[in-house]
């Protein structure tokens, strides 16, 4: 990972689409790790080496938690990171819009260059999230 480059957290469980979105996210100039579910997400969070510098989450996902459950653990345990939710759903996406920045909540289908343009009108550049980090 090179300077001034940011770090995109995405959790899908659809793999089609993980793959896709993510290709793009990478296209779009960001460094993008991918989770299938919230605790492959929580445990790649945990990692004190893994820098990110956005959660970009699903809603509806197998496992005990769903991505409006892993959002609000994320605020709490890593608040340097910036939340991002997108569903299919309508309700997950109202309910996302009362928990996080609305412009960072998206109804499905939504292309990864719409992504790339909301992170970088709503995320500090890549050089202040690593002194954040610093901090």
């Amino acid at each position: 990972m090179g300077e001034g480059v940011q770090v995109v957290l995405f959790v899908e469980d659809e793999y089609l689409v993980r793959v896709t979105i993510a290709e793009e996210l990478r296209d779009a100039g960001y460094e993008v790790v991918e989770a299938g579910n919230a605790a492959e997400a929580m445990r790649v969070l945990e990692a004190p080496s893994q820098r990110v510098d956005v959660l970009l989450t699903d809603v509806q996902m197998p496992g005990t938690l769903n991505g409006l459950q892993l959002a609000r653990w994320s605020r709490e345990h890593r608040p340097d990171v910036v939340v991002s939710i997108w569903s299919g759903a309508a309700w997950a996406v109202q309910e996302a819009r009362t928990l996080i920045q609305p412009d960072l909540v998206f109804a499905k289908p939504v292309r990864g260059s719409t992504l790339a343009q909301s992170f970088r009108r709503n995320l500090p550049p890549a050089d202040d999230a690593q002194e954040r980090l610093a901090k």
